[in-house]
Order: C-alpha cells, then sequence, then structure tokens
C-alpha cells in the first residue's frame, strides 16, 4: 500500500510539473539560454520604459511560420537597418530581482546569421 502511494504521488508531481512548463514556457529559462530568433521590423509598443520600439520577431520553432510577436526588450549590441529581415542567436539572461519597470530577461547579440533586403 506504501509503495503504491508513493508511485500515485510521484506521477502527481509529474503532472503538475509537466502542466507548468507547458504553460509558462519562458519562465523555463534558469539562468540564461541562446536561442535562434528572426527580427523583422521595429514597430511602437508600450515596453518597460513606456512607449517605444518593439522588434517583431520569431523565435525558435516559430521562425519561417505566419506569426509574429513582439518584444519589447531592446536586443543588445543588435543594430536594426530598416526594410531588412535578420536570423540572428541571441543571448538570453534571467535579470535577479527586476523593478517594476524592468523585463525578467535581458537580450544580447552573439551572432548575425543572415540580414535579407525585404
Amino acid at each position: 500500500m506504501k509503495v503504491l502511494f508513493a508511485f500515485l504521488a510521484f506521477l502527481s508531481l509529474s503532472l503538475v510539473s509537466a502542466v507548468g512548463k507547458d504553460k509558462y514556457p519562458s519562465a523555463q529559462i534558469s539562468k540564461q539560454e541562446v536561442i535562434n530568433m528572426r527580427v523583422r521590423e521595429q514597430v511602437d509598443c508600450d515596453g518597460f520604459e513606456g512607449i517605444n520600439k518593439c522588434f517583431m520577431v520569431q523565435k525558435g520553432a516559430s521562425i519561417g511560420k505566419d506569426s509574429w510577436e513582439m518584444l519589447p526588450e531592446p536586443i543588445e549590441g543588435f543594430s536594426y537597418e530598416e526594410g531588412y529581415v535578420y536570423d540572428v542567436t541571441v543571448k538570453i539572461d534571467l535579470v535577479p530581482n527586476p523593478t517594476d519597470e524592468q523585463s525578467r530577461f535581458k537580450y544580447t547579440l552573439v551572432n548575425v546569421m543572415s540580414k535579407v533586403k525585404i
């Protein structure tokens, strides 16, 4: 009976962990992650520092799909030139103890893989 109870407790915890990871994928970053990203353009948005320019991006497996998302944080070291689409490698660091005006994530350019005129 104790073995069955222990197995059911383990199974329950495993399911709860799996659901939490799927629901909040960006919360999976422990301290640092390196991803590929496609950057299309800059648009006006409401970022962490008020109204500013946000990149329209695709990340990881969404690259090449129809959906784009706004990235309200800047990419440190990246110079965007209007009229181009970039494929880049970006390092994402988790910011310890961010203020209410800061993002939890800091994006830093690692590499520009391509720059294509649109």
